[in-house]
């Protein structure tokens, strides 16, 4: 955790920036970039790649840094995202392992997650599986949450570790491994719990294309189901 990474002032600014950017562009996302919960809220947003501030933290000389230093070699961007989880309509985040959706060969990979609110246990905080990062990519089954597709299939296999719920501050940084086992609850509160993510990667680890293919065809699956079970709701 990094404490104040982001001014009260520049957080104030991307807030701002980001309500514009949302009211410009939310007809141009396709269906597996947005999610959205009652009165059209928006629950996640999965491709920034044209939000100015995310670009302006994909090159953070301090980030950038920091990462290398974590994965012990030079990086590539990887995207970033915004997970917005409205008050009381928030949606809860099934436990999973960021390296399933990306499949990477090694897994060396992080996301860093800023706090755009303040975001604690009671507003559907992020929680860890403290040390789950050290062992493999579990087995994932369909969750049929919208952004968050995926589950790993046994939780008694992470009855070992600790679950660690960090209370983060606006303009704190979370930083995460890609293996950790990790979710979310869902938001009950009448605050909203905002965190807008980048995301690298180390240079030499490569993408399992057919793995890669496999996930977005079981993606793409999903979708489609959810959208035959909301007509006919």
């Amino acid at each position: 955790i990094l404490r104040n990474f982001l001014s009260k002032k520049k957080i104030s600014k991307i807030n701002k920036d980001l309500k514009i950017f949302i009211k410009k562009n939310t007809k141009k996302f396709i269906s597996r970039e947005i999610n959205l919960v009652k009165k059209n809220k928006i629950n996640s947003l999965h491709n920034l790649k044209n939000f100015i501030h995310a670009k302006n933290l994909k090159k953070n000389n301090i980030l950038r840094s920091i990462s290398e230093k974590l994965l012990d070699e030079k990086v590539d961007d990887m995207g970033s995202e915004l997970f917005a989880k409205p008050a009381k309509h928030g949606l809860k985040s099934p436990v999973h392992q960021d390296n399933y959706y990306w499949c990477l060969k090694k897994g060396k990979a992080l996301t860093i997650w800023i706090a755009l609110d303040d975001a604690s246990k009671k507003n559907g905080g992020i929680f860890y599986y403290v040390g789950s990062h050290k062992n493999r990519v579990y087995q994932h089954k369909p969750s049929y949450a919208p952004g968050s597709s995926q589950t790993i299939k046994n939780l008694k296999i992470l009855r070992k570790y600790k679950v660690f719920y960090p209370k983060l501050k606006s303009g704190d940084c979370l930083i995460h491994h890609s293996m950790i086992a990790h979710g979310s609850n869902d938001n009950k509160s009448n605050k909203d719990r905002r965190g807008l993510t980048v995301r690298f990667k180390a240079k030499n680890d490569k993408k399992l294309k057919s793995k890669h293919l496999e996930y977005l065809r079981q993606l793409r699956a999903q979708i489609e189901k959810r959208s035959i079970i909301k007509r006919v709701a």
